[in-house]
């Protein structure tokens, strides 16, 4: 088949998109992004044009994205009924798995040293450190899985 015969992908996304989803993802972002930046010219002293301005402008591209995804996505997306038997899948479910039981003790053993000692200590290092150690471990347990079953 010849490359030229084929549909460029915002004709194959105008096909099957209906109107009234692009429309709704539209508006969708349009009215989040202007709650955004309400909120933000609201709550930010001294110049609430500017703080509407920025906030309204980074929030942009993530909510638009977000609406797509969920206004859009499933009548554009045709899954693949056979992802979940790739060895790929399986290593990432291996991988996530240990990971879960990983950060659960280490919440635990976080949760009990801190009761025992009655220490005091700052939600968000302690939330970062359980994120950056899960993302690690997660790697880490990838890469072996991926290298032992390969």
């Amino acid at each position: 088949m010849n490359t030229t015969d084929r549909p460029s992908a915002s004709e194959q996304v105008s096909a099957t998109v209906p109107w009234r989803v692009r429309l709704a993802v539209a508006g969708a972002t349009f009215l989040v992004v202007g709650l955004v930046a309400l909120v933000a010219a609201w709550a930010r002293p001294g110049d609430p044009w500017a703080a509407a301005l920025v906030f309204g402008a980074c929030a942009v591209g993530p909510v638009a994205g977000l609406a797509w995804l969920v206004l859009a996505h499933p009548h554009v997306h045709r899954p693949n009924p056979h992802d979940d038997e790739s060895v790929e899948a399986r290593w990432a479910e291996q991988a996530a798995s240990g990971t879960c039981i990983d950060l659960l003790v280490a919440a635990g053993l976080a949760l009990t040293v801190v009761s025992v000692v009655d220490a005091d200590l700052p939600a968000q290092p302690v939330l970062v450190a359980l994120v950056v150690l899960g993302l690690a471990d997660l790697t880490l347990r990838h890469v072996l899985v991926s290298r032992r079953e390969s």
